[in-house]
């Protein structure tokens, strides 16, 4: 398979699902469903173009990184809610995605940094856990 030197949007947007891999699917994203339609422009506006065209040999690695970070970040976004339990023996562990979604994105950001691309976009943004110390579900002994 030939390096790419360029892309097309729908190109581009196969490429980022195909980077996803099985978590697309399990997530239901489509390439023509617009899951990547944003984190292609955030690619876009990060690496400093406005259209795709712009992206030749020159800038082309660090826009196909940008998009996957663009990208994982969407999944952490849409898994966010996702939660583990347990019902009659049955243990789910939806936050998985979670995890892996935070590990990429880690990931993915030194390699943004380290190929210089995103204007600093991997210390603008930091993804991590919420622990609520005031559970709303959780019986109060006080009351």
């Amino acid at each position: 398979m030939a390096v790419p030197s360029s892309y097309t949007e729908a190109d581009f947007k196969q490429y980022l699902h195909d980077a996803l891999g099985p978590v697309s699917t399990a997530l239901g994203w489509e390439v023509a469903g617009g899951q990547y339609d944003e984190p292609l422009n955030d690619a876009l506006f990060n690496i400093g173009e406005t259209v795709i065209t712009a992206i030749d040999s020159t800038n082309i690695a660090g826009f196909r990184v940008l998009g996957r970070l663009m990208t994982w970040r969407k999944v952490l976004s849409y898994v966010s809610g996702d939660f583990d339990f347990v019902d009659e023996g049955e243990d789910l562990k939806r936050s998985q995605v979670q995890k892996m979604a935070l590990d990429n994105i880690a990931q993915l950001e030194s390699e943004s940094s380290d190929a210089g691309v995103g204007g600093g976009v991997a210390e603008q943004v930091t993804a991590g856990t919420v622990l609520h110390t005031h559970n709303p579900y959780r019986h109060n002994e006080e009351t």
